[in-house]
Order: C-alpha cells, then structure tokens, then sequence
C-alpha cells in the first residue's frame, strides 16, 4: 500500500495517524513511539517488536506484524515474554518494588549469568525461596556473605557437620616410668564449635597391653584447661590396630570458642615389665567431628 509520511521534528503522519517517534533502529524503522491514536493495522514503517503508546488510554502496543505491514497488539500483563525483551532493555532499577513475586517467575526462566553482580542482597530473598539443590557449585561463596546473616541453625546438617584430620607429633619412647600428659597439638579451633566426636588413627598397632603398661587417650581443650572427655580410652581395654579408628569419646558437649587450642593428650602407663609398644615411630593421626555453633 502506499504510505505517506510528513516529519515534523519528531512529530510524523503515515497514513493520516499522527504520532510522536521516540526512536528508531539503523534502518530507519520506528522502535518507539507514542500518540492519541493507535496507528491501524498494514501500515509500513514500524519495525517488528515496535512499542506504541496510547496516550489516550495510558495502554500500551507491541507491533506483531512487519516493518511493511504493522500489527498492534495490546499488552496485557502477565504476555511478555523474556524472549520479547532486548538485551539490557529492562534495568533492576526500573523495576518496583515487589512487582514481581518469585511464584510469577517460571522454573528456569532467569539464570545466575544472567543476574548481576550484587543485583539481590540475601535479605531480599524469602524464607525457603531458594532450595540448596537449586544452586550451581561454587554459586555462593563465603566472601559473597554478609557477617551474621547465616547462622549455624540455619544449615542443613551435612553443612553444620564438619571433619577435620591432622596428623600430630610423634611420642616420647617408653623408658620404664610413667609419662602422663603427653600434649601433641591437633589444631586451633577454626570456628566456634562443639565435637561431637574423636578417634586416633596409627600405622603401628599396640600389643600386650595391661593394667600397668598401657597407652591412655583424651581430647583435651588446652585453652580452656579442661578435657573433653570423661573417660580416657586406654589401650588395656583395647588395643590400637594399625590404620583403623581407634574411638576417644567426647562427651562433655563442651562450647569450643573460634581459636581454641585442641590437643590430643596422651598418657604413657609403664612399668617396665613389660614396655608398652613402642610408639615413638608410629604416625598418628587425629580426626574430629565438628558441629557448627553460633
């Protein structure tokens, strides 16, 4: 059809519909305008995708049809999709608050490459919003959260629970008398904590062991001056095995403050007829549960 366009600064007439242009693409084509009128349906010049403003009635038009046959069709909420919406058309900042609820948005409808930096703060997310099987590996970083907004209560059980095994000083050998309070540094506490458990892995198992000649274990908190076990494990009651865990209860549900020296406190029962085996060679190794506390 013939079209007709007289341009007034950025005021045009195609066809006898007077409209406002906004803005157009390289091709010339209108990308955005508004007016008192509609512009009706085939007529030439808007490129697909166009947004018309019906000043009159404050509704919006997305043009469906060509750039040489336009096709204005309202827009009702909720018919956007994002595949309607250009790169960087819509800035979070445009957007209001609470204008669009989490129940609005499809599964799978935003990516995390598609979000900016810092464009959510966690309070801004709801309770149970985001579930953890949701989220990439590495998603969330310790550096990306703010102090105090997570607490221990708030994980789930595999995150609170942690495992930490260290490898501890050799012991003094044997030497006929008793040795007691043998202290071989396990680790500073690396957060506040209770363990919830202990056990000591050696390369060298103990035999013979008796009343008076025997290894004795505990778990004991060096800067709290208190141990963290009410019993020892003493190795007349049972003997070491090489590479197996060998139990230290922790049963003094004790409060471990973030830096906290831990020790593995051993005591050495000899009486000399016979030795105790001899552990000075031995690699040992400690291995504690840990519970997250705030």
């Amino acid at each position: 059809m013939s079209v007709q366009e007289k341009v007034y600064d950025d005021e045009v007439v195609i066809n006898g519909v007077t409209l406002d242009v906004d803005e157009r693409d390289d091709s010339g084509y209108i990308v955005e305008a508004h007016g008192a009128t509609t512009p009706t349906a085939t007529l030439a010049g808007f490129a697909t995708g166009a947004e018309f403003t019906n000043t009159t009635t404050d509704k919006v038009f997305i043009n469906e049809g060509s750039e040489t046959s336009c096709d204005f069709q309202e827009v009702v909420a909720g018919e956007i999709d994002a595949s309607d919406l250009g790169t960087d058309s819509v800035d979070s900042d445009e957007i209001a608050t609470d204008a669009v609820d989490s129940d609005e948005i499809a599964t799978d409808a935003v990516t995390k490459d598609e979000i900016a930096t810092d464009a959510v703060e966690s309070d801004e997310i709801a309770a149970g919003a985001v579930k953890e099987d949701e989220l990439d590996a590495d998603a969330v970083t310790s550096a990306k959260i703010k102090d105090g907004e997570i607490k221990s209560s708030d994980l789930h059980n595999d995150a609170r629970n942690k495992t930490e095994v260290t490898e501890v000083s050799q012991l003094p050998a044997p030497n006929g008398s008793d040795q007691l309070n043998n202290d071989l540094f396990v680790m500073a506490a690396p957060m506040n904590a209770r363990i919830k458990g202990g056990t000591v892995i050696s390369d060298t198992p103990t035999a013979s062991s008796d009343a008076d000649s025997h290894y004795e274990f505990e778990i004991y908190n060096e800067t709290q001056a208190q141990s963290l076990s009410s019993a020892v494990s003493k190795t007349d009651d049972a003997e070491l095995a090489a590479e197996t865990p060998y139990q230290v209860p922790v049963d003094q549900n004790q409060d471990i403050q973030g830096g906290d020296v831990i020790k593995l406190r051993v005591h050495i029962k000899d009486d000399g007829s016979p030795n105790p085996t001899d552990l000075s060679s031995a690699n040992l190794k400690v291995q504690l549960n840990w519970e997250l506390r705030d």
